[in-house]
């Protein structure tokens, strides 16, 4: 095996310690947690909604790369803590750390993909949209680019750092493009809900009550992904030559993914606190709910529906 010469900090840096290998076993199993959390989520969505086609089918490509970077996830922490217990050299790089990059920056542009979406519908800004889906695709661009550079340096192990030293920019880059568009994502729908409010609904208690927790809810979501984000890339800044934001990035895709099933989940509550108006024709005339969204479609695109439990207000797009 041919030696490749360490730097300085590699050599000095003892992967086994709290910021190196704990740090990561920390975040793989937070996100571990998550991804529990997680199929909870999809079994009720499962359970209570009929949507259309794509948006289930959102759901179940969203929870089956969960699987997958679960499993990688695993591999890795299997590999480090059993294959390689005796071994006082560890990689820092494994072909399933490489794997949970990867998906995080697919799952993650699926899910800013769905809100972008939600936005044009809501807001049909056309020049919007394309910024925040151009801006998200160069996060799922760059970190794709990482897991490449990253497979291919694997050679260079146990040299911890060579992606860190070589390419900062693309563990930067992404994330801290990432935080930018959920913070945009958020920041977008609630300014044209209060626009809203303000303008066309400043009567209506009721949906005034219900936009203002939809402008909490829809903060609360983009946050949590925002402020993970610029973790990484603070810790990342700050601690090159450690691994604390391995560990936050290994909760980021468990994330999203509950972000999005949150945002689906939460319908029905906002279905039945719009409900408490007396008149459905009021209802109708003045707004729909859809997902955490709200919106005046034309006419033709509401559909109200009676069934057993309830009035259900469902957009057809």
């Amino acid at each position: 095996m041919t030696h490749v010469p360490r730097s300085s900090a590699s050599a000095s840096f003892n992967f086994q310690s709290v910021l190196g290998l704990g740090m990561l076993e920390l975040g793989i199993c937070a996100s571990l947690a998550l991804f529990g959390i997680l199929l909870v989520q999809v079994y009720l969505y499962y359970l209570r909604h009929a949507d259309s086609r794509s948006t289930r089918a959102l759901v179940g490509l969203v929870l089956f790369l969960e699987i997958c970077q679960t499993a990688a996830s695993v591999q890795a922490l299997f590999q480090w803590t059993v294959l390689l217990e005796n071994d006082n050299d560890k990689p820092a790089s494994l072909p399933g750390v490489i794997v949970c990059v990867a998906l995080d920056a697919i799952v993650a542009f699926l899910v800013q993909s769905y809100f972008i979406h939600r936005i044009h519908t809501f807001t049909a800004n056309t020049l919007l949209s394309l910024l925040l889906l151009t801006l998200a695709f160069t996060r799922f661009a760059c970190a794709i680019t990482l897991s490449v550079e990253s497979f291919l340096l694997l050679h260079l192990e146990p040299v911890h750092f060579a992606v860190q030293d070589r390419f900062p920019w693309l563990i930067s880059v992404p994330f801290a493009t990432g935080a930018g568009v959920d913070a945009l994502i958020a920041t977008a729908l609630c300014w044209y809900l209060w626009a809203w409010k303000k303008d066309e609904v400043p009567t209506i208690h009721t949906t005034s009550r219900l936009i203002n927790r939809l402008m909490f809810w829809t903060i609360q979501t983009g946050l949590v992904t925002s402020v993970f984000s610029i973790a990484v890339v603070i810790t990342f800044e700050t601690m090159r030559h450690k691994f604390v934001w391995g560990a936050l990035l290994a909760v980021l895709s468990q994330l999203y993914a509950n972000s999005l099933l949150a945002s689906l989940n939460i319908r029905p509550y906002l279905n039945r606190m719009s409900a408490t108006t007396s008149s459905l024709d009021l209802l109708r005339d003045t707004f729909q709910v859809y997902g955490p969204i709200i919106a005046v479609p034309p006419p033709a695109l509401l559909h109200i529906a009676s069934f057993e439990t309830g009035v259900q207000r469902r957009a057809f797009i």
